[in-house]
């Protein structure tokens, strides 16, 4: 098999780049189309499967300065002779179309490359200059043989205008994989995405994988939708409930499963909603990475340590538990990039649980096309896979997103204020899958962080028995010895 070189994209075509593969690569200009073409190049020719680069637009040096950019050196790989560049002129007549494809079987004849890239291939077959009949010819006679005769892959780049519709047909029925590349601009953003236009012999996705291109990196896709299909049942393993009374009302949470924790925007009580979810972390010893929508890395990092501080932690294990942290500003990304950075948290640094932290913003910027509960529903998803349970602190009380998260959630602590005569109290809304929701009292909650306190308090006090019985072993046996 062919490496593309772009993880997620490699994900989802699996082993479609095999030897005698012909690959398509389409779409608008700027989209990235070269980019791409040069990764699969630059992947395969560093694992020692030669590469020729054949281009009709771009000189030697632009070509290498970009992608140097983007972190693949090709004039190294040029010197260990795994690499060629070849830039020829833009054919014009029969004549040069014939010299041309003389030159490119030289150039393969004389490196013996495994994959050869044609960039830009419409340059070479257009009907403006040639009937549809010789490009046919030059489809079925040259370029799709060309897979065959290097045992390996060859990609066609293309970027075809309104008048080359029956040209790209002809292409995309006789290749074997087309990629089809878009680039648009949503306020003020360039929003990239491949679509995996058709695999011979394979169902492909409906759906577009949304990517960007990053400095000293390359492509980078940005998330994979997840099928439901692909994802376990929750694991049978759960984290506990700080109390009894939680544990009766909202049951605990399966690892692998959402948990909501709302609250009006201008009535955030630390005590009701944050210290039950950190003693719930503390309880279980579990990992945890935040991401905040709201405040910087250092300042999650503080008030996570001050949380856990309060309820009884130190501060050496209140730093343990927290595995990462990173702030984040969504008004600078679009929603396909936040779920990349979550995405690429869970796969980095596999934690228990990720906790989200003012998704409100999220709303306030994104709410209403629905294509944030969307961002949201494929992040559980992944989450899951990778076995994290995800805690979302959410704002805001109302609206569709709300809903489209308690719809996904297995437990939501909702709290909620009440007027009694002059004096406004606080109440926590709670519900479980499978139990019937109930409304705690602020002194229920109270006692319920009480409670959590003294069992860890329990815990802890069991842990440093533990860790002296360890430490006087090991003084005995040194002591044997």
């Amino acid at each position: 098999m062919f490496p593309v070189g772009v993880d997620g994209l490699e994900e989802v075509l699996g082993s479609a780049l095999k030897a005698g593969t012909t690959l398509l690569i389409e779409g608008d200009p700027g989209a990235g189309k070269t980019v791409l073409a040069a990764t699969i190049c630059y992947a395969n020719a560093i694992r020692e499967r030669p590469c020729l680069y054949v281009s009709l637009r771009e000189r030697w040096e632009v070509f290498r300065e970009e992608m140097l950019g983007l972190g693949m050196d090709f004039e190294e790989l040029s010197d260990l002779r795994l690499f060629k560049y070849a830039r020829l002129p833009v054919i014009i007549n029969a004549s040069m179309l014939s010299t041309v494809t003389k030159v490119i079987t030289d150039y393969v004849a004389k490196i013996k490359p495994r994959v050869v890239v044609i960039d830009d291939i419409k340059l070479m077959v257009s009907t403006h200059r040639f009937s549809m009949h010789k490009v046919r010819s030059v489809i079925q006679n040259f370029l799709y043989d060309l897979s065959s005769v290097i045992k390996g892959v060859t990609i066609l780049v293309a970027s075809w205008g309104g008048d080359d519709r029956a040209v790209a047909k002809e292409f995309e029925h006789a290749v074997d994989v087309v990629l089809e590349l878009h680039v648009s601009a949503d306020e003020g953003m360039l929003n990239r995405s491949i679509i995996i236009k058709k695999v011979r012999g394979s169902r492909v996705p409906s759906w577009g994988l949304p990517f960007r291109i990053v400095n000293g990196h390359g492509i980078k896709v940005l998330s994979i939708p997840v099928s439901i299909e692909e994802v376990s049942p929750p694991s049978s393993d759960v984290i506990r409930m700080p109390c009894r009374v939680l544990s009766n009302t909202a049951g605990n949470l399966h690892k692998g499963c959402l948990m909501l924790v709302s609250y009006p925007p201008d009535g955030r009580c630390h005590e009701c909603v944050y210290l039950p979810v950190a003693l719930m972390i503390a309880l279980s010893r579990l990992k945890v990475a935040v991401v905040s929508f709201r405040i910087s890395s250092s300042e999650i990092k503080y008030a996570t340590a001050q949380a856990l501080k309060r309820i009884g932690l130190d501060e050496r294990l209140a730093n343990e538990l927290v595995v990462h942290a990173v702030g984040v500003n969504p008004a600078l990304l679009g929603l396909d990039d936040v779920l990349g950075i979550c995405d690429d948290v869970l796969r980095n640094h596999c934690p228990d649980i990720l906790v989200l932290h003012g998704t409100e913003i999220l709303d306030f910027l994104y709410g209403g096309s629905g294509k944030l509960a969307s961002t949201l529903y494929n992040l559980a998803m992944r989450a899951r896979l990778r076995g994290s349970s995800l805690v979302i602190l959410y704002g805001k009380n109302h609206g569709s997103t709300y809903e489209a998260l308690s719809a996904l959630s297995s437990i939501v602590l909702r709290l909620e204020y009440v007027r009694e005569g002059n004096k406004i109290h606080p109440q926590l809304y709670v519900w479980g899958s499978g139990k019937t929701a109930s409304v705690l009292s602020i002194d229920e909650v109270r006692q319920c962080i009480d409670e959590g306190m003294k069992v860890l308090s329990t815990v802890k006090e069991r842990v440093r028995l533990g860790e002296s019985l360890l430490k006087w072993g090991k003084k005995g046996r040194g002591v044997n010895v």
